[in-house]
């Protein structure tokens, strides 16, 4: 670090110590409060000039600090939230599954019996089912695997 900066730091917190002894008592935590996000904007501000931290880890940083004061526009974020879910529609069930990709779905190969494919289907199950940690999409796919190889076998 420049002998200037370390001067204009100094300078800085020598005034902050000031400033917050000139508080009356009533007041010192929001004064101590202020002076701490104070402290904490100009150390963003140091690491991201001098190239310490990235200028993205800044900005990052800085929308955190900005969070804190600006809280309440959070409240818009189911709004947001339901925005892209809308845009991000799930895949459809449209196209027909072939036995190949049933099979792979599955873990099974070529010839399998009615009970393989229940046992693999509820083997995985056991694991993907969206109680159990999994998600709806890779228990729709497992069902739909073993629909599609069981309306083969009969």
């Amino acid at each position: 670090m420049s002998p200037f900066l370390l001067i204009v730091l100094g300078a800085l917190v020598i005034a902050g110590f000031l400033w917050f002894n000139a508080q009356p008592v009533a007041r010192k935590g929001a004064a101590a409060f202020k002076l701490i996000f104070l402290a904490v904007v100009v150390t963003l501000v140091v690491l991201t000039v001098s190239g310490r931290i990235h200028w993205l880890g800044g900005a990052f940083a800085a929308l955190l600090i900005l969070f804190k004061k600006y809280g309440f526009l959070m409240r818009f974020v189911p709004v947001l939230n339901r925005l892209f879910k809308a845009r991000k529609s799930p895949p459809s069930n449209t196209t027909e599954m072939s036995r190949t990709q049933a099979l792979d779905i599955l873990g099974l190969k070529e010839p399998c019996s009615r009970d393989d494919i229940i046992q693999a289907h509820r083997k995985l199950m056991q694991r993907l089912h969206p109680d159990q940690g999994g998600n709806t999409y890779l228990a729709a796919q497992l069902n739909a695997a073993r629909d599609c190889l069981l309306e083969d076998q009969s």
